[in-house]
């Protein structure tokens, strides 16, 4: 048994994105930056871990290029709370979401090197 990319981007996606909205909460002035750099890339998580799923479902196959984009999108995240906790000291959400990003880099690059395939029974 293995899991796809979308098995476990899909709730990361879904955890940034609702950490980016509570953190939009407490700026005052929120502006379009603002709203970009938190909402952002859970956004964007949510919608390439549905588009590879999809592909999944209706093609029976891997979707390579949403998985790589993904890990950028992780690799990012990874980088970014590490410089905030780095700033902060704060466990949350500096060090907890940049520990979850890095563990999606890694398993998304195991992902893209070495792909399992889709097993046609299971989706009978």
């Amino acid at each position: 048994m293995f899991l796809h990319a979308f098995c476990l981007v899909l709730p990361y996606g879904g955890v940034v994105l609702l950490g980016g909205v509570a953190g939009l909460f407490r700026i005052e002035n929120v502006t379009v930056l603002a709203l970009a750099q938190h909402v952002a890339p859970g956004a964007a998580l949510l919608a390439l871990g549905w588009g590879s799923m999809q592909r999944c479902v209706k093609q029976r196959a891997q979707a390579p290029l949403l998985n790589a984009a993904c890990l950028t999108i992780s690799g990012y995240m990874a980088f970014a709370m590490k410089q905030r906790y780095d700033a902060t000291g704060k466990v949350m959400p500096g060090l907890v979401i940049g520990a979850a990003s890095a563990f999606m880099c890694t398993f998304l690059a195991c992902e893209l090197i070495s792909p399992e395939p889709i097993s046609k029974k299971a989706a009978e």
